[in-house]
């Protein structure tokens, strides 16, 4: 189980779907990673998990692992509620630790979480593997498909299906208790735009949210916010499990054109199947730009690579370079996200300076 000199050792906590199908594959499939071990306290998990990575440890309890001075990074795959706490006791034993998103319930948590890493000198990342899908870099890299492209001043982002999530603590906990899409998904949509905005600042927030599913339901079945940044700019985040057609992914807006994109990326599936490197997108979900006094033209999806986020770990843990995703930038939105909350529960727009 010992690494190389170049290679770091690391410990998943948990292993449902997140920990099983997305961030153990990664891990294994970064060379400067070591897939050191796993903490999963059901029997027959552990035997599921011993059987596909058998030079593994199978760890009872996260404790254990903190205890072996050969684990060197923590990757929290665990129900939302859980991440702060976890993720707290990994950093003050002295691991680095990269928690999947949401990275914690409130920015309260996120400022202890980002002071216990200070204190103990050591790294702290949030998986927000979303900055990595093809679309989002499209949408990135738009200035420079056609330079002529003003800038953008308008992003609708949609997340939407018809159905609940099988995962008990998503649907029976209300959105300040961690469940229900807007929190799960909605916080990829929010950093995917605090991020496309780059640096202007959020100054105001409105939110509306729906509750139709049965009374067995505690999590939303459709939530709407809207962003106004301090230039004038204006995002908009839409999720709902009561949809049956959704709306396009994304729709951007700058002076002079309009950009549509349809569909998901397609790496989750490709993992589902066993190989993320066969993830290939269909071309009838290509994005479309419409630009003023041209032809409508279609834009090649750019290759998403969620493994990029892992190499960054290991590069940031090996050779000192800054994380990818930085705890402080993710603090701004679970910010955004409480502004929501208080949006919603309030029925009125929330003034803020995020």
């Amino acid at each position: 189980h010992r690494r190389s000199c170049r290679q770091v050792n690391v410990v998943v906590v948990g292993f449902g779907y997140g920990g099983k199908t997305i961030h153990c594959p990664l891990i294994a499939s970064t060379p400067r990673l070591n897939l050191y071990g796993l903490v999963v306290r059901k029997p027959d998990l552990q035997r599921e998990a011993q059987s596909v990575y058998p030079q593994a440890i199978v760890f009872n309890e996260l404790e254990d692992a903190l205890n072996d001075k050969e684990v060197q990074l923590v990757v929290i795959s665990t129900p939302h509620p859980t991440h702060a706490p976890l993720a707290i006791q990994s950093l003050r034993a002295r691991k680095h630790v990269v928690i999947d998103k949401p990275m914690c319930l409130n920015v309260n948590e996120c400022d202890q979480m980002i002071q216990a890493a200070r204190d103990n000198q050591v790294l702290l990342s949030i998986f927000h593997n979303r900055r990595f899908d093809g679309d989002f870099l499209t949408v990135s890299a738009l200035s420079s498909v056609l330079p002529a492209l003003s800038p953008i001043r308008w992003i609708e982002m949609a997340w939407q299906k018809h159905g609940l999530s099988s995962k008990l603590w998503k649907t029976q906990a209300s959105i300040a208790e961690g469940g229900g899409t807007f929190f799960d998904l909605g916080a990829h949509m929010i950093d995917q735009l605090l991020v496309l905005f780059g640096g202007k600042r959020v100054i105001s927030v409105h939110c509306v949210m729906q509750y139709h599913h049965d009374a067995s339901v505690k999590s939303e079945s459709r939530a709407h916010a809207t962003l106004e940044f301090d230039d004038g700019s204006t995002g908009i985040v839409d999720t709902g499990s009561q949809i049956c057609h959704s709306k396009p992914r994304f729709y951007v807006c700058g002076d002079n054109f309009t950009f549509i994109k349809h569909g998901v990326d397609p790496q989750e599936a490709a993992l589902l199947k066993g190989n993320i490197d066969a993830a290939e997108e269909d071309p009838n979900t290509y994005g479309v730009l419409y630009v003023a006094g041209e032809q409508a033209r279609t834009v090649p999806t750019v290759a998403g690579r969620w493994r990029t986020y892992y190499e960054g770990m290991a590069a940031s843990i090996l050779d000192g370079i800054d994380v990818q995703v930085k705890p402080e930038q993710i603090r701004r939105v679970l910010a955004v996200m409480e502004a929501c909350i208080e949006s919603t529960s309030n029925h009125k727009s929330i003034q803020v300076d995020i």
